[in-house]
């Protein structure tokens, strides 16, 4: 410990302690693979190991192409790579961490609140110590900020750019890094990206977690009092809307909505969360009430920042009836989120000729279209020809597409439900003898999902029309008249596409 403290307490005592580090790695790599790894010329990896002073971003690049463990290049924590670091190295740095809390709490103790010199001398020697701990930490942040600061960097570049394995491997060295550093921001950054991360690679649970906690620390004023906040608020919603909780999602989204400060009621992310809002209350049975709020902040909004906003309305307003597939394919305000929506829908109404316009104008290799590869597009491409030509084999190539390229839904019970009507669904449309089976699977796996996740609304709607076409026998009456009085429930609220789901539901199956 004594010699990491004069490390770091003289610039050039921690410059050479870095350089013999840095001369270590030459027993793994050389000089030529070192400077070809972090792009770096050879004429300085020479100079760095010899003299000078070694700058943060060689230090990062290391990190990032060598994999080198950030702890023990900068802090001679545990081992050179990153593989080498194990669960005790880490439960040493925290402990070390701890005791430097322990002893600031010692520190603010009244010296003259304990009698006896003996006490008074000791208290006075742990404060010189936390003194003494305090400057080096400061010293460690200004060693460590800029590395993680470009660290974190390369992380957010790696995540948008879809490369998660290359990116778990900067997300280690980031929190390797962040053991020595305080920087609140970074620390906030960091803990973002991490929730960014884990959505992206499918976990939900620990992307809520980080969620969580960005969200609890901009609740420490008691108030949302920066546009940041309302930011933080409406992604740890959506990541809780994506996870199915609906409800859940609301309280909260409610609950942020008025914990804004009025000064806040400008900012286009309140404005956002307003419209959240809404699309619960759409997704949830009051139709009007959702498409009223959501309408009211898209009339506020302006440019680019209707993208999100025009999803969600365009949603509300093919429930009401008050648009088709057509009109909001021809308005403004298009993106791919969009024309997913409108592909789901189109595979909804059944109707042949809507569904081949949405795949034409939706599908393809456009910024505002879906991909031809991705499972909307493979799937409506699939239902069309159900729907033209019926053939059994469809309902194989259903399966292989779902083994392929599964559909992107992060709960696994929702996911189960939304293969399952998908594949009842086409065995109807197909005549397929499996039909009553897979419908009945479908119902069993709407009652598997938990109380506290919601199966969407045009799910259900497709389900009734599964059910509808079942043949009513003992089994199935009481069923068949459960998704009925759901039909006609929403019918009568405003959901006027479901017109078109009472009509195929009386007619049975195609």
């Amino acid at each position: 410990m004594e010699n990491r403290k004069r490390e770091v307490q003289a610039p050039a005592g921690y410059q050479k302690a870095l350089r013999k580090r840095l001369n270590e790695l030459r027993a793994r790599y050389s000089q030529s693979d070192i400077a070809r790894a972090t792009k770096t010329p050879v004429t300085n990896v020479h100079r760095y190991m010899r003299v000078g002073k070694i700058p943060a971003e060689f230090c990062s690049a290391l990190v990032e192409s060598l994999e080198v463990n950030p702890a023990w290049l900068l802090a001679g924590e545990g081992g050179a790579l990153l593989t080498d670091v194990d669960d005790a190295t880490a439960k040493a740095g925290s402990q070390v961490l701890g005791m430097v809390e322990a002893m600031n709490a010692v520190s603010r103790v009244r010296l003259g609140a304990l009698a006896g010199k003996q006490q008074q001398q000791t208290l006075r020697e742990l404060a010189d110590s936390v003194g003494t701990y305090d400057r080096l930490r400061e010293r460690m942040n200004d060693i460590t900020r800029p590395v993680l600061e470009k660290l974190l960097q390369q992380y957010r570049e790696l995540t948008r750019a879809m490369q998660l394995e290359r990116a778990s491997s900067l997300r280690r060295a980031c929190i390797q890094m962040a053991r020595f550093c305080d920087d609140e921001e970074l620390l906030w950054q960091l803990d973002e990206q991490q929730a960014a991360h884990e959505h992206l690679m499918g976990r939900v649970d620990e992307s809520l977690r980080f969620h969580h906690k960005l969200f609890a620390r901009k609740l420490r004023e008691g108030a949302l009092s920066d546009s940041d906040a309302c930011s933080q608020a409406g992604s740890f919603v959506l990541a809780l809307r994506d996870s199915g909780r609906f409800a859940e999602a609301q309280r909260i989204c409610k609950a942020a909505i008025a914990l804004t400060v009025e000064r806040g009621h400008d900012w286009f992310t309140f404005k956002e969360l307003r419209v959240i809002d809404g699309s619960f209350d759409v997704e949830l049975g009051r139709l009007h009430q959702g498409l009223g709020a959501i309408q009211e902040m898209f009339g506020q909004l302006e440019g680019g920042q209707r993208m999100f906003t025009a999803i969600l309305l365009a949603r509300a307003l093919l429930f009401a009836g008050l648009s088709n597939t057509l009109d909001v394919l021809r308005s403004a305000d298009g993106s791919r989120g969009r024309s997913r929506l409108l592909l789901r829908h189109a595979c909804a109404l059944e109707n042949p000729a809507e569904l081949r316009a949405v795949m034409e104008a939706g599908i393809g290799p456009g910024e505002l279209q879906v991909m031809p590869e991705e499972y909307e597009s493979r799937r409506a491409a699939l239902l069309l020809r159900a729907l033209e030509r019926p053939k059994a084999e469809l309902c194989d190539q259903f399966e292989n597409l779902v083994a392929q390229t599964p559909p992107p839904v992060n709960s696994p019970h929702l996911k189960a439900v939304v293969i399952a009507i998908a594949r009842a669904q086409l065995a109807r449309l197909c005549r397929h003898g499996a039909f009553a089976k897979s419908t009945l699977a479908a119902q069993a796996a709407i009652e598997a999902v938990p109380g506290d996740r919601t199966v969407t609304l045009d799910l259900r709607a497709q389900h009734a029309r599964n059910v509808q076409a079942l043949p009513e026998n003992a089994q199935t009456r009481s069923l068949r008249q459960t998704w009925q009085r759901f039909v006609d429930d929403h019918h009568s609220r405003g959901y006027t596409f479901l017109h078109a789901f009472k009509e195929t539901g009386a007619s049975g199956a195609r």
